[in-house]
């Protein structure tokens, strides 16, 4: 299923460039008159692992973030909340496998892009050891 919704490449804002992430989806609110939106950080490229924007595109655009939330904004017959919510486990496994479709889509060009997917993955899994073992380990 394929989502009505569009969406939009844009460079995350000058004010912000400096200090934030490579890239992030930003939704559209339901019902909104714009579509969601894949903010690319542009600011100092000469310093950023170029080899990682294919795995980072394919989490955070299609078929990752902006295609699960289209979709579950279009639900029929399911609760209001189902349409917004968002489960970070659910949606960042998906974003993972958004990844990994990647490799079936034939999108990684290189063995570095491949290795920017591999790296992003392997962030992740240690990201999951630390979280888990925090939650735990609590006083």
């Amino acid at each position: 299923m394929l989502p009505r919704q569009s969406y939009g490449i844009v460079p995350v804002p000058g004010e912000l460039a400096p200090n934030y992430t490579t890239g992030a989806y930003v939704g559209a609110p339901i019902g909104g008159s714009r579509g969601g939106a894949y903010w690319v950080n542009t600011f100092a490229l000469d310093q950023r692992l170029l080899y990682e924007l294919p795995s980072l595109t394919l989490h955070e655009a299609v078929p990752g973030h902006h295609h699960q939330s289209a979709i579950a904004q279009e639900l029929q017959n399911v609760p209001a909340f189902r349409r917004n919510l968002y489960f970070s486990a659910f949606g960042e496994g998906w974003g993972l496998y958004a990844e990994k479709l990647g490799i079936e889509m034939g999108i990684y060009q290189s063995p570095y892009e491949h290795f920017g997917r591999l790296s992003y993955e392997m962030w992740r899994a240690c990201r999951l050891v630390i979280d888990t073992g925090l939650q735990v380990r609590r006083p």
